[in-house]
């Protein structure tokens, strides 16, 4: 509508200067050199005007010329892009399928079509582990180490293979890598926790525990089963006052948590607070008649004449709950809590069922 607006005002402006010309014709003389040149001014507008139409039009003709290469390369990257898009989405839903011999013809053709990209190269790692190709898995999820957009990615997946094969410095190193990238994310910062546990690095797992980006409560409850797994080893090595030490902020932190409980009243016994122990035990199988807990009280009044045992052990009636700890990320059962599944190594995944 504006359009055809300003045509009408521009045939309206062109046809009043045109009434003005022929009214007014007048005579323009100019001077070339040896020449006199006389013609009307009517004619001398319609030249300009040609002219600057004529130069208009062998810029734009120039303008084309000059700019047809990019033009056509730009046409047919974007054919490309277009192309390499769609065998992208065959690849991706080959590869949700299942379909893996599939999602890897559509991947060269992407890879030929817009050539090495982090995309292609993540497609191509995923194929390779589903084929079960350990060695090409990591020599791509090395070159994607190179790459922002998949580097955090990649430094996780390597981390976790190093972990698997039981390269823990190596393990850790990547870890900490992805936790640089992505300082925010829990995930990141409990892979590093859980290797540096595993390295028996405690000092800097505690640490790290206490910056988590989570609530104050769960945050304390990560480092106080830190704590158990390192009081353990103490007691282990016999550094009973250590475990001590520790015993008393694990329990006062988890103070239902049945490792916690057993593991504490061991540690009462070693430095000689024996009813400490005893009255733990007792308080915590009123609430849960566990195994456990009677299995831990007959090994600390082992020494005790037959009339105490009888005594204490009466405390003990009712029936006894049986159960096993059960990994929730590979669901592997074991009988003894530890602060990693003994068959996937994951952190914290123990549960009492």
């Amino acid at each position: 509508m504006i359009n055809m607006l300003l045509f009408l005002l521009f045939i309206a402006c062109a046809g009043i200067v045109s009434a003005l010309l022929a009214e007014n014709s007048g005579i323009v003389t100019m001077l070339w050199f040896d020449y006199q040149i006389e013609t009307s001014v009517a004619f001398l507008i319609i030249s300009i005007l040609l002219t600057a139409i004529l130069m208009v039009l062998f810029t734009l003709l120039i303008r084309n010329i000059i700019f047809a290469p990019s033009r056509f390369w730009k046409k047919r990257n974007e054919k490309l892009l277009k192309l390499g898009i769609s065998e992208l989405t065959y690849s991706v839903a080959a590869l949700a399928s299942s379909d893996i011999e599939s999602a890897e013809n559509h991947t060269r053709k992407v890879e030929k079509l817009l050539g090495p990209t982090p995309l292609t190269l993540l497609l191509s790692a995923q194929i390779a582990k589903s084929r079960g190709d350990e060695a090409k898995t990591q020599i791509l999820l090395e070159k994607l180490l190179e790459y922002k957009e998949t580097e955090y990615l990649a430094a996780r997946f390597l981390s976790d293979g190093a972990s698997k094969q039981e390269n823990l410095p190596k393990a850790l190193q990547l870890a900490q890598k992805a936790h640089v990238i992505s300082p925010k994310d829990n995930a990141s910062a409990i892979a590093v926790i859980s290797l540096q546990v595993r390295l028996k690095k405690w000092d800097e797992a505690l640490a790290n525990a206490q910056r988590l980006k989570l609530p104050r409560k769960e945050k304390k409850r990560i480092g106080a089963l830190i704590q158990l797994a390192l009081g353990e080893s103490f007691l282990a090595d016999a550094r009973d006052e250590q475990a001590l030490i520790l015993a008393r902020n694990v329990i006062s932190v988890l103070p239902d948590f049945t490792p916690a409980i057993v593991f504490t009243a061991h540690v009462y016994n070693e430095n000689n607070m024996y009813n400490k122990a005893v009255r733990l035990l007792t308080n915590a199988w009123k609430k849960n008649q566990a195994q456990v807990f009677l299995d831990t009280m007959n090994s600390i009044i082992s020494h005790e004449p037959h009339e105490r045992k009888e005594k204490l052990l009466a405390l003990f009636k009712g029936g006894v709950s049986d159960g096993i700890w059960q990994c929730k990320t590979c669901t592997h059962s074991q009988k003894i809590w530890q602060l990693h599944c003994d068959s996937c190594q994951d952190f914290n995944s123990l549960e009492w069922k």
